[in-house]
């Protein structure tokens, strides 16, 4: 269905319509001002809703959601009975959101299926938050912080951008979560000597990371390791290698299953 031209004939004007929309709907909705010419405005969400009202039409208002999935979704109504078209349309649009487009974007999202099951691993009082369609939850650990983002990813719809990043874990911490997850690989990289005390036992308890980003020290004899890696699955850095207390920080970047372990883990 082709989206309609505005009616320019209308006693009141399409910001009127959106901002009693706007209204209705309460909670996070926001508006914007179209991008189009033809078109009366955006409503949309910090959950990723993204809704063109592209405009009144023989009675009718009609609005297109752009789906997380690249699909596009467009509906239309009549206004509700009340005392002015204005609040006819915007109520009816509001309605038109509720009811139809919001659920049709939520059934599609595979962040917020992903936020899901992170807020179910992680533990009672992490705290989740929107904004720009990313999911960020986020809890306290021993010593430190974890925090989890998720998006769609909009240049290759369908797919989704997830990692969870544990930061100052202590050693046997940081061996604990990485050795939760599946980091079997085929990388020649992986038989690399590593350098330094710390690395090594990561090493030893992971023999599947490799190490990157060396530096020499002038108080520390030899060389020590600073990074280590499994391509497309986790990066581990040393961040404060040289205290007594070395502190390690993780970001796991592979399959969902390996970011619920390390969850599980912490």
């Amino acid at each position: 269905m082709s989206a309609p031209c505005p009616d320019f004939t209308m006693p009141f004007t399409g910001s009127a319509v959106l901002e009693i929309a706007s209204n209705v709907l309460e909670r996070d909705w926001a508006l914007a001002p179209a991008a189009i010419e033809q078109t009366l405005g955006v409503i949309w969400s910090h959950r990723g809703h993204y809704i063109v009202v592209d405009g009144i039409r023989n009675g009718y208002i009609y609005a297109t959601a752009m789906l997380p999935d690249g699909t596009r979704r467009q509906v239309h109504s009549a206004p509700m009975p009340v005392k002015t078209p204005a609040e006819g349309y915007g109520r009816a649009l509001a309605y038109l959101v509720v009811r139809d487009l919001e659920p049709a974007h939520n059934a599609v999202c595979s962040a917020q299926v992903v936020a899901r099951e992170v807020r179910a691993a992680a533990p009672a009082d992490a705290q989740t938050s929107w904004d720009h369609g990313q999911a960020v939850t986020s809890w306290g650990l021993k010593g430190g912080r974890a925090v989890h983002r998720v998006f769609n990813d909009r240049s290759n719809p369908g797919r989704v951008v997830s990692e969870v990043r544990f930061g100052d874990l202590t050693v046997e911490e940081g061996i604990a979560i990485l050795s939760a997850m599946d980091t079997h690989n085929i990388n020649p990289r992986r038989h690399l000597e590593v350098h330094g005390a710390v690395a090594e036992r990561l090493k030893e308890a992971v023999p599947d990371l490799y190490g990157q980003s060396t530096s020499s020290s002038t108080r520390l004899i030899g060389r020590l390791t600073l990074s280590l890696f499994v391509d497309d699955l986790v990066s581990v850095h040393l961040t404060t290698y040289a205290s007594n207390f070395p502190i390690v920080s993780i970001t796991v970047t592979g399959s969902l299953d390996n970011q619920l372990r390390a969850i599980a883990a912490r």
